[in-house]
């Protein structure tokens, strides 16, 4: 793995050089997506699962009673167990806009979130309004190329624009979130959502693959996963099991002969 890692040390993105640190040393590449609406419930699961994943995704704006005593907790938590927070913020507006959603506001995201989400719809002024609001170096994007609903209208346009973003704000774009790898440049981190082991996917469009398939096959260097782990009757067993598989997928890939 350190042989590996040599070619990320002059990688000019801070959060990416931390994440495949955190990689390394915690032997995760796991995503928990914390999709719930109490912060109590987040924190619980931070807690317990915490020592397990690199990075907890979260959507701020589901949670009822957020706060900034949340905020806090969850990020005294992240330090504790050496995680990345996750805002699933999916910024797509105009670059005033974006800012304000950014810094401002009840949640002042760019306060506590290490990650955010970035849909291009509304061209590269989504990025670079991100960029100029970041006052924190441990601050950065991915942007969303692929998504694992069906009949999204995500196309090969959108991965295009957001390979030309990555190549123009390689200090701010960490990667993408996708289903497929889509850049051959291995400091680009790819995400891929919708993974699961007991399902094939939701009466709502949800399409899931196994850890195996999106890391191995399809290139993916974190799995993110949400309802296979917090709806299984024992989180923390079915945490280890996803965290296990992925880890080991993702050696087989890029240190092929070696799971370690």
């Amino acid at each position: 793995m350190e042989q590996y890692l040599e070619q990320f040390r002059d990688c000019k993105n801070l959060v990416t050089r931390v994440l495949l640190g955190i990689i390394k040393d915690k032997k995760s590449n796991l995503c928990l997506s914390a999709d719930l609406q109490k912060a109590d419930e987040i924190l619980e699961v931070a807690r317990e699962l915490g020592p397990h994943i690199a990075v907890l995704k979260i959507h701020h704006d589901i949670i009822q009673d957020f706060s900034k005593n949340f905020i806090i907790d969850l990020r005294e938590l992240a330090g504790k167990h050496h995680f990345l927070v996750m805002e699933d913020r999916k910024f797509a507006d105009i670059g005033n806009t974006v800012i304000q959603q950014y810094t401002a506001g009840y949640a002042r995201i760019e306060d506590w979130a290490d990650l955010v989400t970035v849909h291009l719809v509304a061209g590269p002024g989504c990025v670079e309004s991100l960029k100029k609001g970041r006052r924190k170096s441990l601050r950065s994007c991915l942007l969303i190329v692929q998504m694992s609903s069906s009949d999204n209208l995500l196309n090969k346009d959108f991965t295009d624009c957001a390979l030309s973003m990555i190549n123009k704000y390689p200090d701010f774009v960490s990667g993408f979130i996708s289903q497929s790898r889509v850049s051959s440049d291995p400091t680009h981190i790819h995400f891929t959502p919708g993974v699961h082991l007991n399902s094939k996917g939701d009466s709502m469009g949800q399409q899931y693959v196994s850890p195996e398939e999106a890391v191995v096959q399809r290139g993916a260097d974190l799995i993110v996963v949400g309802r296979g782990i917090l709806d299984a009757p024992n989180r923390l067993e079915a945490a280890i099991m996803y965290k296990q598989r992925a880890f080991s997928s993702y050696c087989e890939r890029v240190l092929p002969g070696k799971k370690d």
